[in-house]
């Protein structure tokens, strides 16, 4: 029975690590900063909400989030609005973890 579960476990883990890979790949392209800026007055409220979401949602990592807001609006409010995301992401984990 402990091998059925590893074996489960083991198989769970490669599908988790594939997706993984496949996110960063994405992710690590040029063109998330560059869909993100052609979203127009919407690009602040899709990155914060994107922010949110990478603290539920392990796989999509925070960093590369932070360098595209960076290169969309700038070193100073592309910091601040991933700190505000990364807060309320924070605070959501927290609440949902209350629950």
């Amino acid at each position: 029975m402990r091998w059925l579960f590893l074996l489960i476990a083991l198989a769970l883990g490669g599908i988790y690590w594939q997706t993984l890979a496949e996110w960063a790949a994405w992710l690590e392209r040029p063109e998330l900063a560059d869909w993100l800026a052609s979203q127009g007055a919407w690009a602040a409220l899709i990155s914060f909400s994107l922010m949110v979401a990478q603290a539920v949602l392990a796989p999509l990592p925070a960093f590369v989030l932070s360098l595209a807001n960076g290169q969309v609006f700038g070193a100073l409010w592309g910091g601040l609005l991933s700190l505000a995301g990364g807060l309320a992401g924070a605070q959501l984990c927290y609440e949902l973890a209350r629950l």
